[in-house]
C-alpha cells in the first residue's frame, strides 16, 4: 500500500467514525445558544424563560412542556444534541435532558424543530418552532 492510499484509507476512516465531521456546510450553524438559555430557563428563570424563547409566540405546547420540565430547585440541567435533520430554513433537533435537584435527577427526550430568529430580536440567533416531548426507550 502506498503512502497516499494509507493517508486516504485514515481520512476515510475519519470520517466514519467523526459522523460529526462530515455534516455539511449548513449543519453546521451554532445551536449551543439556544440550548443553554433553555438549560438556563429550566434551571432557574422558569416557564416563562422557556416560552419567550418560541416563536411566533408561546404555544400551548409550549406552555405544557416547560411546565412539565421545569423543576423548581433544579441544581443543573444538562442537554445534549443527539441528532440533528435539516428542516427548510431550520433543523429538527432530538436532544436529551438530565434534570437535577439535589440527590435525584430525572431524564427526558425532546424533538425540537429550530428555525432562524426574526430580524432584530435578540440573542441567541434561533428560535423553537415545535417542540414535543418524546417517550424515553424502555419505560411505558
Amino acid at each position: 500500500m502506498t503512502r497516499q492510499s494509507v493517508l486516504v484509507a485514515l481520512a476515510l476512516a475519519g470520517l466514519v467514525l467523526s459522523p460529526g465531521a462530515a455534516r455539511s456546510q449548513q449543519d453546521a450553524a451554532d445551536l449551543e445558544p439556544l440550548l443553554a438559555c433553555i438549560s438556563a430557563a429550566l434551571t432557574s428563570s422558569g416557564p416563562a424563560a422557556y416560552q419567550a424563547l418560541v416563536v411566533p409566540s408561546p404555544s400551548a405546547s409550549a406552555e405544557k412542556l416547560a411546565a412539565e420540565a421545569y423543576v423548581p430547585g433544579a441544581t443543573r440541567v444538562t442537554i445534549r444534541e443527539r441528532d440533528r435533520t435539516p428542516l427548510g430554513a431550520g433543523y429538527r433537533l432530538m436532544i436529551e435532558l438530565l434534570t437535577e435537584r439535589q440527590d435525584q435527577a430525572r431524564i427526558s427526550t425532546w424533538r425540537l424543530d429550530v428555525r432562524p430568529a426574526p430580524a432584530g430580536a435578540p440573542p441567541p440567533a434561533w428560535r423553537i418552532a415545535r417542540q414535543e416531548r418524546r417517550p424515553v426507550p424502555g419505560r411505558a
